[in-house]
């Protein structure tokens, strides 16, 4: 078959650094060598749906039919003038009721991959990881991991958001090795190398809800890396993810967690299998090309 006609419209940003487009380039490489896809199909369009974009030079100059891959729309609901320019949308975050031509592509790990395989299971040295921005969805997560200074904690989470600093204390957990940290805006934790590190040797990966949406680049990126998943689940289940009792303190669930040590193992397989089938980007083309 010709080769993929691949158009990154600017709107992303840098096309070469885009967060998205290490997985994004690697699904759908997978997806048009598979047997499924479909020979008319002429290009691909990636671009950002953000609300200040309103024209997409790219999109403008890709032949017919073409598949519209649509970025960075956490409302969840597709652009009606990309409905419009594309034979199939293809978008991250789908509205709750099925919209005709649109399929769904999951949000994947951000970044370039990790440049070395994540430690066998024995040789993992951190029993939990978890840095991330903490914003206003994160709140009970903070109080629950007993981040809260005590004369903030009968404040109620709409108000922390303004005493973040006064508020928070450094996470604490004696006889556990582990990094935990909330960072005050978007991308402003680890390297994305070293944390993609973090993740290989952790045992257990939190997984709270994004801003709007419960899907993020994190649970993506720790399926990846094996780890047990503690949070939120996505919305497809494509992982198995565990979810600890609503409003109890976290780290004596986590105790327990950790000293199962044969569960905890079977845990992380499952992480692994669930990754393998429904999460790597083999699995993710392959199902793209059957959508379209």
């Amino acid at each position: 078959m010709p080769p993929l006609d691949l158009r990154i419209d600017p709107s992303v940003g840098d096309p070469a650094r885009f967060r998205e487009g290490p997985y994004l380039r690697s699904v759908l490489s997978e997806a048009a060598a598979h047997p499924a896809w479909p020979a008319a199909l002429r290009a691909v369009v990636v671009l950002s749906a953000h609300r200040r974009h309103t024209r997409w030079a790219s999109l403008a100059a890709a032949p017919r039919p073409r598949l519209v891959v649509a970025l960075g729309r956490e409302d969840a609901t597709p652009r009606p003038e990309l409905l419009g320019e594309a034979d199939v949308l293809a978008q991250h975050y789908l509205p709750a009721a099925s919209v005709p031509h649109q399929v769904h592509l999951p949000l994947g790990p951000g970044g370039p991959p990790p440049e070395a395989a994540a430690p066998p299971w024995p040789a993992r040295d951190l029993d939990l990881v978890f840095v991330g921005h903490l914003h206003r969805r994160r709140w009970p997560l903070a109080r629950r991991l007993g981040m809260l200074h005590p004369a903030a904690r009968a404040l109620p989470d709409v108000v922390l958001g303004a005493l973040r600093r006064p508020a928070l204390r450094p996470f604490a957990w004696p006889g556990r090795r582990a990094v935990v940290a909330f960072t005050p805006r978007f991308g402003a934790g680890e390297a994305h190398a070293d944390y993609l590190s973090l993740l290989g040797r952790a045992r257990v990966a939190l997984v709270p809800p994004g801003f709007k949406q419960d899907e993020t680049f994190r649970h993506h990126e720790a399926a990846r890396a094996g780890c047990v998943l503690v949070g939120v689940p996505l919305p497809d289940r494509r992982y198995p993810v565990l979810s600890p009792p609503d409003a109890a303190p976290l780290l004596p669930w986590l105790d327990a967690l950790l000293d199962a040590p044969e569960a905890l193992h079977a845990h992380h397989l499952a992480t692994l299998a669930a990754w393998s089938r429904r999460g790597a980007p083999r699995a993710v083309g392959a199902q793209l090309a059957l959508d379209l």
